[in-house]
C-alpha cells in the first residue's frame, strides 16, 4: 500500500526463502513477477536482482540452459549490484560446467564479485562443482571458506564433496548436517 521499498524487500526475502527451501519453481515465478513489477516502476537495481535470482533458480532446476546462459550474458554486460552479478555468474557458470564448458565456467567464476555472504556461498559451491566435473576432486573437497548462505546450497556443496571424495577414493569428507540433510532435494539426492 504505497510502500514500494518494503514490497521489494518482502518479495526478495520470499524469493530467497523459497530458493533456500528447494522450492525453485515457486522462487523463479515469484522472482519473475517481482522483476516485472520493478520494471514497471523503473527500479532497475531491484529488477536485475530478481532477474538474476530467477536465472539461478532455473539453472538449479536444470531447465533452459541456453536461455540461462544467453540472459546471463546480457545481464553481465550491464552495471549490476553485487548480489545480482553474483547470482547471474553463478547461474551461467553452473549451466556451463554441467554442459562440459568448464573453461568458460572457470573464467566467469574468476570474474565474480565477492563480499556478500550469499554470493560467496553460491560461487564457492559452483566452483567446487566445476572442479569436480573437471576431474579435480581435491579442489571440490577443500576446506570451506564461505560459510552461511542458503541451506540448499550448503546441502549441494556437501553432496558435491561426497561425490568428489568418492571419485578420489577417500572416506566421507563431510559430516552429516541435520539442518541441510532435512531438505527434501538434498535428502533425495
Amino acid at each position: 500500500a504505497g510502500e514500494a521499498l518494503a514490497a521489494r524487500w518482502s518479495a526478495w526475502l520470499l524469493v530467497e526463502t523459497l530458493a533456500a527451501d528447494g522450492r525453485l519453481a515457486e522462487a523463479a515465478q515469484t522472482a519473475d513477477q517481482a522483476a516485472q513489477a520493478c520494471a514497471a516502476d523503473l527500479a532497475y537495481s531491484w529488477q536485475t536482482r530478481f532477474l538474476a535470482a530467477q536465472l539461478w533458480c532455473t539453472a538449479l532446476r536444470g531447465g533452459g540452459a541456453d536461455e540461462v546462459v544467453r540472459r546471463a550474458g546480457d545481464l553481465t554486460d550491464r552495471t549490476l549490484p553485487v548480489l545480482a552479478r553474483g547470482y547471474t555468474i553463478a547461474a551461467a557458470s553452473l549451466v556451463e560446467a554441467d554442459g562440459g564448458l568448464l573453461a568458460p565456467a572457470r573464467a566467469r567464476l574468476a570474474s565474480a564479485p565477492t563480499g556478500s555472504t550469499t554470493v560467496d556461498v553460491l560461487l564457492d559451491w559452483v566452483g567446487r562443482e566445476a572442479a569436480w566435473l573437471d576431474g579435480q576432486p581435491d579442489r571440490a573437497v577443500a576446506p570451506v571458506t564461505a560459510r552461511g548462505g542458503p541451506a540448499l546450497v550448503d546441502g549441494l556443496r556437501r553432496i558435491t564433496a561426497r561425490w568428489a571424495a568418492y571419485d578420489a577414493g577417500a572416506a566421507e569428507p563431510v559430516a552429516a548436517d541435520p539442518a541441510t540433510d532435512r531438505l527434501p532435494p538434498v535428502a533425495q539426492t
